[in-house]
């Protein structure tokens, strides 16, 4: 396989995808090689770039526990185990001065970070996940206040989300808490995260968002609350309030149940893509989903509605893909799918349709 396609790959673009890729679940293979035969270790590689510029993976020694690599330029990603939090220091310590953007660091029972521990770095891209973190302290992020766009904390043990180490890190454009422990969203939760345009919050054990939660998020497109146990009434305006801009929204295997009726969730009109799949909704009535008269994009699958009133899209009129497969339906009459002009993809496996 040709791989000269990376050297191409500028650092905004590594970063930009960076919590997407490095929170994948490691894939064996049997009769492949071990992993680290295929990945080059740090110090062993080296990257050139436009300009003939180099770049040349830091030399982490003296680090038994952890295990570094590097297979993209200005990317290291560790694994291993922390006996105490003088491992982590220790790496990031020797990254100083080594022109690393993207911090991949998977890092298990690690459980706390010593405060400033990113300090001297100036990171773009940071991901530390399934390293035990319950809280942070405030200062942890100190010194990556002007630098750090994209931060992932997934798989670890958060059961709220930390609010006084987040705050100094206004330039942050995209936030992964999934995998944690959280219940609750509380009012303002990311209070000084202006420029944010993606959070996720998935895989926690959400039951409640306070009213105003994403008040102070007014760049925020894609919100992502899947797997978690909300119901309905936590979608509305009062706990929505402030997204003013917001474009996809997943909520997908939640506690969400019933008939969608024209007020079953309300908040962000500007959505065109909503995903309601793997609950327990059970019909959609007429007129349904009235608020979200800019929606392009609808995912119903994996429900078990088996009833769709006449009229039932009649405000969805931009409505350009509805996704139904694996419900129940029976029967759909004309009337059932009037009012949607634009619609160019309609998906029905797997129901139990008897009659059109």
């Amino acid at each position: 396989m040709d791989l000269s396609w990376l050297r191409l790959l500028t650092v905004a673009s590594v970063v930009q995808c960076c919590l997407c890729l490095v929170a994948a679940p490691a894939t064996t293979i049997v009769g492949a090689p071990h992993i680290h035969s295929l990945v080059p270790r740090v110090g062993s590689l080296n990257f050139t770039g436009p300009g003939n510029t180099t770049w040349i993976c830091p030399d982490i020694q003296d680090m038994k526990e952890v295990s570094c690599t590097c297979d993209l330029p200005h990317t290291v990603r560790c694994r291993g185990y922390a006996s105490n939090e003088s491992t982590v220091l220790s790496l990031t310590r020797s990254l100083v001065d080594a022109q690393v953007s993207l911090l991949d660091l998977s890092v298990h029972h690690l459980l706390h970070l010593p405060d400033k521990v990113f300090n001297g770095l100036q990171l773009l891209g940071l991901v530390v996940s399934a390293a035990g973190l319950n809280d942070l302290k405030p200062r942890t992020f100190k010194g990556l206040e002007g630098t750090l766009t994209a931060l992932g904390l997934p798989a670890n043990n958060f059961n709220s989300v930390p609010i006084e180490a987040l705050q100094p890190l206004t330039r942050l454009q995209r936030l992964d808490l999934s995998d944690n422990q959280l219940e609750e969203l509380p009012s303002r939760a990311f209070p000084t995260l202006i420029q944010l345009h993606s959070l996720s919050l998935s895989g926690n054990k959400l039951r409640t968002i306070q009213p105003e939660c994403f008040v102070k998020l007014p760049q925020m497109r894609t919100l992502n609350l899947a797997r978690n146990m909300l119901d309905a009434s936590q979608i509305s305006e009062r706990t929505l309030w402030g997204l003013h801009v917001l474009k996809e929204l997943s909520l997908q295997k939640n506690l969400l149940k019933g008939s969608i009726s024209p007020d079953f969730i309300s908040g962000a009109p500007t959505l065109t893509s909503l995903d309601l799949s793997y609950n327990a909704l059970t019909s959609i009535s007429m007129g349904a989903l009235k608020s979200y008269s800019k929606l392009e994009l609808l995912d119903l699958s994996h429900n078990i509605i088996a009833v769709i009133e006449d009229h039932a899209l009649r405000h969805l009129t931009k409505l350009q893909e509805l996704v139904l497969s694996h419900n129940r339906v029976v029967a759909v009459s004309g009337w059932s799918l009037a009012h949607v002009p634009k619609l160019t993809t309609l998906r029905f496996a797997d129901n139990a349709i008897l009659a059109v």
